[in-house]
């Protein structure tokens, strides 16, 4: 007789370890954004977007894509590894470019890389942020990402990320109680599955807390 804990096994256990055990599995170059907390309306943020583990990484873009309602962008600039934006002045190199747009109603950040390529680790942008909200947090959430290397031919390169979280005021200590909204005592099934969706698709919990609901759920 198949028992409870094989049953919680096959519905989201492997789940749950690849969640645990992806870094090692994973691509080693990945793009970065730090959580902030703490922040007051009518100040600023200043968030470093980060590669790490780059090798030859002749050309990337992605999208970055925030709570319009709560932020603004005033301003991105290169970061450590990337040429300056958009560098029209004389002897910048014709073969290494690097462009940054931003859209304040949309809630989006563009970049965009290409060049004699990127190895090492370090920022890639540095976007700063006016706080025009009064309460809330914000996902700074990594999308269309694309790369390839420096070759002739060039290879594509999988970047994996880790978001980012802005969050005025005090950021709340996250507790796997959270998830525990159907009056039963202890993490059920569907609300694991809600937290894994929320890790997943919206981006609203960060990996670490994804994994403490899913291990509440399977173990108790």
């Amino acid at each position: 007789m198949v028992n409870n804990m094989n049953i919680k096994s096959l519905n989201i256990g492997i789940i749950a370890l690849l969640l645990l055990f992806t870094p090692a599995l994973s691509a080693a170059s990945s793009l970065s954004i730090s959580d902030q907390s703490g922040l007051v309306s009518g100040g600023v943020a200043t968030v470093d977007v980060n590669l790490v583990g780059a090798s030859d990484i002749g050309s990337f873009n992605t999208v970055i894509t925030f709570n319009p309602s709560l932020f603004m962008v005033t301003g991105i600039s290169n970061g450590a590894l990337t040429p300056v934006i958009n560098d029209t002045s004389a002897g910048a190199p014709l073969t290494d470019l690097f462009v940054a747009v931003y859209n304040n109603t949309a809630g989006s950040v563009a970049i965009a890389y290409a060049g004699n390529g990127l190895t090492g680790s370090g920022s890639v942008a540095i976007i700063t942020f006016s706080v025009i909200g009064s309460s809330g947090s914000s996902t700074l959430a990594f999308t269309d990402i694309s790369a390839t290397t420096s070759s002739v031919t060039p290879i594509a390169i999988t970047l994996t990320t880790d978001n980012g979280l802005l969050t005025i005021g005090d950021v709340v200590v996250f507790t796997t109680d959270i998830y525990d909204t159907n009056g039963t005592p202890g993490i059920q099934k569907a609300e694991a599955v809600t937290a894994l969706s929320d890790y997943l698709f919206s981006g609203t919990i960060t990996k670490a807390n994804a994994v403490a609901v899913l291990s509440a759920y399977l173990f108790g």
